[in-house]
């Protein structure tokens, strides 16, 4: 694949580890009623950690080599 553009104000993080959580798997079943409708295909194991690649322009605060925890 094509390595990724970094835009303005965005962080690229490699991930290192990923979680499929109980709401991962209501929102997969249809049963999260809580979370905005989703429609298949949908990805889920948005809980990652892993290290800060490159940053944009106008990033403060994260730098490469970072280690970072997120929820996309």
């Amino acid at each position: 694949l094509p390595e990724p553009v970094v835009s303005p104000g965005r962080v690229l993080v490699r991930v290192v580890a990923s979680a499929v959580n109980p709401v991962d798997l209501e929102t997969a079943a249809g049963d999260n009623h809580l979370m905005l409708a989703v429609t298949p295909p949908l990805a889920i194991g948005v809980d990652v950690a892993g290290v800060v690649e490159r940053v944009g322009g106008g990033v403060t605060g994260f730098a490469p080599g970072d280690r970072v925890a997120a929820y996309t």
